[in-house]
């Protein structure tokens, strides 16, 4: 009877809340009307979610508020970190696009799809709305959270775990930055993070159709960023590895020779048609892809924040040689030395809590059950980051660059955060029940 209560009070204020905001939309412009109809569908669908998966409501609501309140910080008062420049450009192009009426004529597998996508919605409000475009991006954000857990779940079979791996995904520093502002970053790692739940899955049931399902949504973050070849790449290599410890026992993994033959396909059709693949397509079409890459790397060491010029080799094995180097400049920096001015300090705090994260990840002793996956999925983690290092050279293109992993990095760390960390159990006593 007393939840009875408590339930209909809380709809009241759903009811109450909602109408109040909708007094407020009539009040607006219609550009940022749009946006904010869009920000309480947006609310909806969370309710939603919550409701349908109770025990992650809270960190899905707090997720909501975190992203809609930075998105009005970014609209009405001032730039966040990283929303100038090419954030600005993405807006304008896909407003070109709209403004232009025949949307078909600029579709193209290049950097501006995330435009072209948003210009579909200028069109068909005959609007530009900013806010708008940053609303789709908070719905991202919102899935990721779900996503996250999705894969916690899979992986640690523990609801308890699962909560904390969603909450710390809601609060995420850079998730929450750029699911607010207009960049490519919230659909990328959208689709990356679904990938992985299917991944995940693969890894517990050999089944074709969730390797398939994989590789299929690797493919569609690839779109916003290269990285998603390199996650294609990575699942493409463990795949491999699983299946020669099938042929040193001398049996005939049928169904993971079917899903070579299938990588393959995917991969020979990304080179083919360079789907996913203008960032590197210089690379692949160079006569010398080693200096090629070189040059990139150059090209990226600009400015105060650029990489030590000794991370750039003029030889393949010197890029070897150095690249443990590099893969802990770009998933760990800035380090407390390269602070030297107040922006540093956003990307210290997004450095610090990295390397507590990694360092629960590696605590593999301590796992109680799932740990040959989770050492695989640590595997395809750090491959992909290695593949993705080598294209950065700068500390501020890396905290944009590791955010896009985040997501797999927390799915893996919860289970240690949660049963082995002293730091998060005050976190856990306060918003993770025992039921």
């Amino acid at each position: 009877m007393a939840k009875s209560k408590v339930n209909t009070t809380e709809n009241l204020l759903i009811v109450f809340f909602m109408a109040i905001l909708a007094m407020l939309i009539l009040s607006l412009p219609i550009e940022e009307g749009i946006g904010f109809v869009s920000f309480l569908g947006i609310l909806i669908i969370t309710l939603i979610i919550g409701a349908k998966n109770p025990s992650i409501k809270v960190a899905l609501i707090i997720a909501f508020i975190v992203r809609f309140t930075l998105a009005l910080i970014q609209f009405y008062a001032f730039p966040l970190p990283d929303s100038t420049t090419d954030a600005v450009t993405f807006e304008k192009v896909a407003w070109y696009m709209a403004s232009q009426g025949i949307l078909t004529k600029f579709f193209n597998f290049d950097r501006y799809i995330y435009s072209w996508i948003i210009s579909i919605f200028y069109s068909l409000f005959g609007v530009r709305s900013p806010l708008f475009m940053q609303s789709v991006n908070v719905l991202l954000g919102i899935l990721i959270v779900f996503n996250v857990y999705k894969t916690t779940k899979i992986l640690y079979n523990d609801e308890r775990v699962s909560s904390i791996a969603a909450l710390i995904t809601s609060i995420y520093p850079t998730l929450a930055l750029y699911s607010a502002i207009t960049r490519r970053e919230a659909f990328f790692t959208y689709f990356a993070s679904a990938g992985i739940i299917f991944f995940v899955k693969w890894l517990n049931n050999n089944n074709i159709s969730t390797f398939l399902l994989a590789i299929i949504l690797f493919l569609f973050s690839s779109l916003f960023h290269t990285a998603g070849f390199f996650l294609i790449i990575s699942a493409f290599l463990i795949l491999l590895f699983e299946m020669f410890k099938f042929l040193k026992k001398m049996k005939l993994p049928m169904k993971r020779i079917t899903l070579v033959f299938l990588g393959i396909f995917v991969i020979v059709f990304a080179l083919t048609t360079g789907v996913g693949l203008y960032k590197i397509t210089d690379l692949l079409n160079a006569e010398d892809t080693v200096e090629a890459l070189i040059t990139k790397q150059i090209a990226y060491q600009s400015g105060r924040a650029a990489f030590p010029a000794f991370l750039v080799q003029d030889s393949l094995i010197g890029m070897i040689l150095v690249l443990p180097i590099r893969f802990l400049y770009f998933v760990f920096s800035p380090f407390v030395w390269d602070v030297s001015a107040a922006a540093d300090i956003f990307g210290l705090i997004d450095a610090l809590i990295l390397i507590i994260l990694f360092w629960n990840i590696f605590k593999f002793k301590r796992y109680d059950q799932n740990k040959d996956v989770v050492k695989i999925m640590t595997c395809f983690l750090i491959l992909t980051l290695l593949a993705t290092s080598l294209g950065v050279n700068n500390m501020g293109a890396a905290i944009r660059h590791r955010a896009k992993f985040v997501p797999i990095i927390i799915s893996l760390a919860s289970y240690n955060l949660f049963y082995n960390s002293k730091l998060f159990r005050f976190i856990r006593s306060i918003f993770i029940t025992n039921g």
